[in-house]
């Protein structure tokens, strides 16, 4: 699979931080929150499918 990949995990891992950063300013303080605990979460995610994203929850 490709996240078995640490590069493709980091440009995952990157491509989640970028987005982020490019919509925060849109968010309520409950989507900023439950984003950044996502984005805390792929911090640490190193094998396995990736953290399931706040929109899943």
């Amino acid at each position: 699979m490709w996240h078995d990949e640490p590069k493709a995990r980091e440009a995952f891992r990157q491509g989640a931080i970028k987005a982020f950063e490019s919509c925060v300013v849109h968010m309520d303080a409950r989507q900023k929150q439950a984003i950044a605990q996502w984005l805390a979460d792929l911090e640490v995610w190193n094998e396995g499918e990736p953290p399931a994203a706040p929109v899943d929850w």
